[in-house]
């Protein structure tokens, strides 16, 4: 027993010691974030609005994300173990994918997106700050109408909600969504092709929390940070 408990703390050190590449740092060190108005993407959209709380949200993400040091960032790769959690949830192939990949720590791809995004996950609890942003504990769901119960961790929590934090390759305006009709979109070409994902991860913590929620968005291009508080009626979004 105290041999295989060595072996973990061994395991877990040696994931904690994964360094950042350096294409991924140096990108980190030529940008600076900002928070930038978003309303005009998601206008015609009603689950989600740009409000006071979610602008206070977007600044402290972006403070915090320029605060941290990205050469002395530790990088802590997705330990993959087959069980279905949210964020498998997200989609019937994030489900597939997730019950049939190796378990494990995930590969991270020097200088590929999603080390990016891995790296700004990391950057946001990196140091200490006055804001109104804390860590997540984890979120339990219960999915009455499938018969499971599904658990995963929120990218933080602010004012006693889940917040989600997402990079995408651009927020460039004219690029953005415009729904045919609610919940059918037409974005496979716009940096918001993945929204009904994000959507359906976020709207499942907040079955769970019985509340508000918060959507942010970091364009890897700009360093440009938006964030939207989605009300009660997306708690109904998975259904």
């Amino acid at each position: 027993m105290e041999e295989e408990k060595m072996k973990e703390e061994k395991e877990e050190d040696r994931r904690k010691n994964e360094r950042l590449s350096k294409d991924s740092e140096d990108w980190l060190d030529g940008m600076e974030f900002k928070h930038v108005g978003g309303a005009a993407l998601v206008d015609s959209f009603p689950l989600l609005h740009e409000t006071d709380r979610s602008r206070e949200v977007a600044r402290a993400v972006a403070a915090r994300l320029n605060a941290a040091d990205p050469a002395t960032l530790q990088m802590l790769p997705y330990e993959q173990t087959g069980r279905v959690s949210v964020s498998a949830m997200k989609s019937p192939r994030h489900l597939i994918d997730r019950m049939r990949c190796e378990t494990g720590p995930q590969e991270i791809v020097p200088g590929s997106a999603s080390e990016k995004g891995m790296a700004i996950d990391e950057m946001l609890f990196q140091n200490e700050a006055a804001d109104c942003l804390s860590k997540a504990g984890r979120i339990v769901v219960d999915l009455g109408y499938l018969g499971i119960s599904v658990g995963g961790n929120p990218d933080a929590e602010a004012f006693d909600c889940p917040v989600e934090l997402k990079t995408l390759e651009t927020l460039t305006p004219g690029m953005s969504f415009m729904p045919d009709e609610l919940y059918s979109f037409s974005y496979q070409h716009t940096p918001f092709r993945r929204l009904g994902e994000w959507l359906m991860q976020l709207g499942m913590y907040q079955i769970a929390t019985e509340g508000n929620g918060f959507l942010v968005l970091v364009s890897r291009d700009t360093g440009s940070v938006v964030c939207y508080e989605s009300g009660p009626n997306l708690r109904h979004f998975p259904e």
